[in-house]
């Protein structure tokens, strides 16, 4: 019997409407909304300006988020995952609390592979190991598509104080998606006659006990639900887009290979633990291989010996008009040796300049650019690269609120 995919489509699809009545889901949106929010506050401090506002990047995150949720939902019904509602809100739950030791730390896998290990080692909570790690497969499959489609819109290009104090150009990528999408949930055997009938191999993941328990004729139901994706990264070797298609590669087959796993690891004790291992091991693994790409490459962007160095050009601005690209060298303006950014504010509003470029690999040339704006860095419209000690640098933090919390009590308790 082949899979009802004609038949699964519009139940499927007249289940997300629901989510607007479920206060979750409109949680989900306001804490994507909050961090566009935050991350607008670090495009004002190294741009002066938002390029767009923080409402219109929530609803198109929102959008996105549909449409990948559309995509894994299909997914989901296709293996037959089957969840309960107990698991997928302590995952969340679980995911939140990491957040406050580290902020990267918010990742369903690591939740995920915390549980799971949990659970088999001291019985609690009570999770079904091989379910929780196709959800987390699944989840970081979505994300995996959402990376590829969208995770370099709204890159904010920062000066960023490398080792020994060198000041180097980059790129931080901070995205939030509500993700909206379907589970499946036992219903019951009482249901068994208006469902849709599936072929014999179905469900290729393992269901939990409490769904086995109620034998061929347990009903399965498409049940809304919500979560929030969070994608956060660094560029300072390559493009932010060639950076986060490398990304999204590594999380496509580290959901294929955990797929595959939470499949297998129905055989018994000894696998289970070894896919809760990788469902947490395998993602850090990915973190790993994406800093060691960094640290083998030379920095994309550095401040040059003489002039200021551009790192990026705002859309519409004096300086993209007139060709001016990353990259770039600003030699002189009107004549006069360009020293620093701050050289920027001398000139006069109002007026024309004529800038000295020099450009990789070629002789420098002279460029006449439009009047300065008093609203855009340095007036054209340029992201400069700055000094090492200048107060527009940026310094990458460490471990997150509720660590920070903890430590100066731990400090004030050696007192």
């Amino acid at each position: 019997m082949d899979f009802p995919l004609g038949e699964i489509f519009l139940p499927l699809l007249s289940n997300f409407p629901l989510l607007f009545l479920n206060p979750i889901f409109w949680g989900a949106i306001f804490l994507v909304g909050w961090q566009y929010n935050r991350l607008a506050s670090l495009e004002r401090h190294t741009l002066g300006v938002n390029r767009l506002h923080p409402t219109v990047r929530t609803a198109k995150s929102l959008l996105w988020g549909l449409a990948a949720g559309t995509a894994g939902s299909f997914v989901v019904v296709f293996l037959g995952l089957t969840v309960t509602g107990t698991s997928l809100y302590t995952l969340l739950a679980t995911a939140l609390l990491l957040m406050l030791i580290h902020p990267r730390l918010i990742c369903f896998s690591y939740a995920g592979g915390l549980l799971s290990i949990s659970s088999l080692l001291t019985g609690w909570p009570q999770v079904h190991v091989p379910s929780l790690a196709a959800l987390v497969a699944v989840l970081h499959l979505m994300e995996s598509m959402l990376v590829w489609a969208c995770g370099h819109e709204g890159a904010v290009p920062v000066t960023i104080r490398g080792r020994g104090g060198k000041a180097v150009g980059g790129f931080v990528m901070q995205q939030f998606w509500p993700l909206p999408f379907v589970a499946l949930v036992a219903a019951g055997s009482s249901a068994a006659a208006g469902g849709i009938p599936m072929p014999e191999w179905w469900p290729l993941i393992q269901a939990p006990p409490q769904v086995l328990e109620g034998g061929p004729e347990m009903m399965l139901m498409m049940v809304p639900v919500a979560a929030v994706l969070g994608y956060g990264d660094m560029s300072i070797t390559s493009r932010p887009r060639e950076k986060n298609l490398y990304t999204a590669r590594l999380l496509a087959l580290y959901s294929l290979a955990l797929l595959a796993l939470a499949w297998w690891a129905g055989g018994g004790w000894s696998r289970q633990l070894l896919t809760a291992v990788f469902t947490a091991g395998g993602h850090e693994v990915l973190i790993m291989l994406g800093r060691r790409r960094e640290r083998s490459s030379a920095p994309l962007f550095t401040a040059p010996a003489k002039g200021v160095g551009i790192l990026e050009t705002l859309p519409g601005s004096a300086a993209a008009k007139a060709g001016l690209q990353p990259g770039d060298v600003i030699l002189s303006v009107n004549g006069l040796p360009l020293e620093g950014p701050e050289d920027f504010a001398a000139l006069e509003p109002g007026k024309p300049a004529e800038l000295e470029i020099a450009k990789p690999g070629l002789p420098s040339v002279r460029v006449r650019i439009a009047p300065p704006r008093p609203d855009q860095p340095g007036g054209f419209g340029i992201v400069p690269i700055l000094a090492p000690n200048s107060a527009g640098t940026v310094e990458i933090r460490g471990p997150g609120f509720g660590m920070r919390v903890l430590k100066r009590i731990l400090r004030g308790l050696r007192r």
